[in-house]
This record gives structure tokens, sequence and C-alpha cells, in this order.
């Protein structure tokens, strides 16, 4: 086989180059209740990270959570909106060990490593049971089935073909 010079070119520029789609944010575990630990990773970072800093809602001095620069002693500075027991990892991770409601929102991280790179996500924290459990519970009469989930004190209910009947709990 032939390779053109061109198309040879054009491969070897753009293993040079690297992706271009910048770097993303994912948040683990989907879906996140209350008082459970949430990780917000930062993927596709090219290069040595130099300074990491986070912000909840706008990019600005009053909403960062935190500052991280891996050769600063210590390397964690917390911000005007840090959030307790945060903390940003050496891949620019930052971890909320008892994610509340009121941790729903938007995150911004500001990753400077080869180049300056920003990306955001949307964190959303779902409620649980008064004591602290997941529920679903399925109730199966004669005239049909209900099901209902509780979440923060609330009872949702679905019905599936139920004529006449209550779940009690």
């Amino acid at each position: 086989h032939v390779i053109p010079v061109i198309g040879l070119k054009g491969f070897i520029l753009g293993l040079l180059i690297g992706p271009t789609h910048g770097i993303e944010i994912s948040v683990e575990p989907l879906p996140t209740y209350v008082n459970d630990p949430a990780l917000m990773k930062v993927n596709d970072i090219v290069g040595t990270i130099q300074s990491v800093n986070w912000y909840k809602g706008e990019h600005s001095a009053q909403n960062q959570i935190l500052s991280y620069i891996p050769s600063a002693n210590p390397p964690q500075t917390n911000g005007s909106s840090y959030i307790e027991n945060a903390a940003a990892f050496p891949n620019a991770t930052l971890s909320i060990p008892r994610v509340q409601i009121s941790h729903s929102g938007t995150y911004i991280v500001q990753v400077q490593a080869t180049k300056l790179e920003q990306a955001n996500v949307t964190l959303t924290v779902k409620g649980k049971s008064c004591d602290g459990r997941k529920y679903k519970v399925t109730a199966t009469g004669l005239v049909g089935t209900q099901r209902s989930v509780l979440s923060l004190g609330e009872v949702l209910m679905e019905t599936m073909g139920l004529k006449q009947g209550r779940l009690m709990l």
C-alpha cells in the first residue's frame, strides 16, 4: 500500500495535536442521593496539572469552592463558597463526602495544564426517606397492582390498572 504524503502528514499532525474537544466532567454515582459521597471527575486533561479551581454557580471569586495547586504546601486552599469536607485530588477530581440537596447546581472547573481549560457539570442530589433508605414498595391485590416510591416524606404513586383499593403504609 502507498500512503499519500498529505495523508501521512495529516495523520502525524493529528497525533501531535491530540484531542481538540477539551476536558469533561463526570459525576459518580448517578443518581446521587443525600448523605452519599459524590465525585466530580475531570476527564481528558492533556499535560501536567499546574492548578485547579472549582466553583459552584458562575465563575467568580465569591463562588469559588477551592483551589488546588499540586506544587503548593498545602496544595488545597478553600474558597469563600467552600463545601464542608470537600477535597480536590491531584487528578482534579472534586470529592464531596456527604452531599445535600443544597449542593445541587452547576459546578465549573478550571484546569491549567498544557493550556487553561474549563468545563461544567450539573449535580442533581435526590432525597431519601426519613430513615435514610431508598424504598420501592409493591402491593398486589385482587383489583390490581399499585407501586409507590417514598422520598423526603412524600409518597409518589403510580397506579397500574387499579380501580379501587388503598395502599396502607
